[in-house]
Parts: C-alpha cells; sequence; structure tokens
C-alpha cells in the first residue's frame, strides 16, 4: 500500500483548476425573520433583490410592520464554472482536465446583486431583532445503520434536530425519518408524522418563538442550543462555531440587534443565500 500511494504521488504532484466561463442562475434566498415592538405606523424598511416576472433582478423596497418574514424566493446569482486540473511537475505541459466541473459563487453585494439586503430602523426609540435561517433543500445519499438515507444537505440552524426552517414553514417539511452523518449512526433526526426531530409539530411557529430561540443561544443559555449544520459536529452549538476561530463560519451573523436610527447591511457576514453549507461558494 505504501508503494501504491508513492507512486501516486510521484506521478501526480498538483491539482489546479481552470476557469471555463460564468454563468447565471436562479438560486434561492434565506429566511429572514424581524421582530420589535409593534406600532400603528410601520417603521422598519426592507430593501433587497428578487426575481420579477421577466427573470430579472429587480430592487424590492418596502415598509413593514413586526413581526415580518422574508425570504425563501429566487434571485439571479453569478457563478464561476471551472474545472479540474491534474499534472506532474516534470511535465507541466501534459496535465489535462479530469472532467469534474465546479460552480463557485460570484459574491453581488450592491443593489440589485442577489446579496444586496438593507433592514433600516426608523424608529427613535425602538430596537428590532433579526435571525437568518437557512432555506435549503433537503438532500440525502446512501442508506444508514436504519436503512434509512443518510443527510448530505439539511436547512441550517436546528434546534432539538429540528430545522428552523421547518417549525416556520411545516407544510415544507421532509417527511422521512433520516440518519445524521456520524459514523457510529447515534444522530437521528426523525420527520414522520407530524414529527420535526424531536418535537412534535402541529403548526407553524411564530418569528416572536423563533427569535427567542436565537436570543437564548446568542446569550449562551444552558437549556436552549441552536446548532449550525450536521457538517459541523466538532464544532457543536451555533456560538461555538461562531466563535471556533473555523473559516467557513468566523464572523458569520445569524442574529442581532439593530438599534433605533440604525441598518443592518448585507455583506460577507451576511448568509443570504442557500447554498449547501452557507459557509463556502460551492454551489
Amino acid at each position: 500500500i505504501l508503494g501504491l500511494v508513492t507512486y501516486l504521488t510521484s506521478c501526480q504532484d498538483w491539482v489546479d483548476e481552470k476557469y471555463v466561463a460564468t454563468l447565471s442562475k436562479k438560486y434561492k434566498y434565506n429566511i429572514v425573520g424581524i421582530s420589535g415592538p409593534q406600532s400603528v405606523t410601520p417603521y422598519i424598511e426592507l430593501r433587497y433583490c428578487k426575481v420579477d416576472e421577466q427573470g430579472e433582478n429587480v430592487m424590492v423596497s418596502e415598509m413593514v410592520s413586526s413581526p415580518f418574514l422574508m425570504g425563501g424566493h429566487e434571485v439571479n446569482i453569478l457563478c464561476d464554472s471551472v474545472i479540474e486540473i491534474i499534472g506532474h511537475s516534470n511535465n507541466r505541459s501534459k496535465s489535462k482536465a479530469t472532467g469534474k466541473y465546479r460552480l463557485i459563487l460570484r459574491h453581488q453585494y450592491e443593489e440589485t446583486g442577489a446579496e444586496y439586503l438593507r433592514i433600516i430602523n426608523h424608529s427613535t426609540d425602538k430596537s428590532i431583532e433579526f435571525f437568518i435561517a437557512g432555506a435549503q433543500e433537503m438532500k440525502t445519499n446512501g442508506s444508514g445503520c436504519n436503512g434509512w438515507g443518510v443527510i448530505d444537505v439539511m436547512p441550517t440552524i436546528y434546534y432539538k434536530h429540528a430545522p428552523v426552517y421547518y417549525l416556520l414553514f411545516p407544510e415544507r417539511k421532509y417527511t422521512q425519518n433520516l440518519q445524521g452523518n456520524s459514523f457510529d449512526c447515534s444522530e437521528t433526526f426523525y420527520f414522520e408524522g407530524n414529527r420535526c426531530g424531536d418535537l412534535e409539530l402541529d403548526q407553524a411557529w411564530s418569528v416572536e418563538e423563533v427569535m427567542a430561540l436565537y436570543r437564548a443561544e446568542y446569550n449562551n443559555s444552558l437549556d436552549v442550543m441552536l446548532y449550525i449544520d450536521i457538517h459541523f459536529d466538532d464544532l457543536g452549538r451555533l456560538n461555538k462555531a461562531i466563535d471556533s476561530g473555523n473559516p467557513h463560519v468566523k464572523y458569520k451573523r445569524f442574529y442581532g440587534v439593530i438599534m433605533p436610527g440604525e441598518k443592518l447591511k448585507g455583506g460577507a457576514d451576511t448568509p443570504l443565500l442557500a447554498t449547501p453549507s452557507l459557509f463556502d461558494d460551492d454551489l
């Protein structure tokens, strides 16, 4: 075995990627919840993009009242298509493509860009809160220890094995039990019937109920814990992942407070697109 590894290492010394083209495609926006003191006159302004009937990104500007839930719509994104190249240090001219393509997101935070967002608090005396929850479609592969599918992609941020996305939209809930990605099959996600993780889901959770989960998590509650993604088991709960220094998660904001007269400005720290893990640019 050692001889084989040495042979492969000596014959294939480097792997690179070659740019092929820039593509435009529709992609799903994550869920953003907003809550704050109620008022007769709306004082929260939202600015974001979505795809119109002609298939183009258009700017939306609206005044909304609390509580409010947005997202789940489509936006046009740009992504680079690249192909993997393998080669040998002794003859780089004979390098060749493997046929393995990747799509890499091009971030667009400016107006009409897919990730443009402004949440503006026009109140002079009221603070508001926001949370972000992943809206990914569930994807599975293979069979787990129980013969169930193994989770490959799941809506990001979950509470008691229940994705927040399904708590807010129970009609979109996955309907088959699944296995987590742990090797010992110790993590089970129940979705049959009205089960959603370790919870029973008879009706949609309100924005305020979900906001309370995020608020507790960011205050390091001992009773309420949110988890970020099944592929980040080693990082544990959401707050631990953000503070871990992991470059994929570092500085990401999933919850925050917007003070009177201030605004949230979407950027690299605000995961607004439902990419497979929310943390990297691979689509």
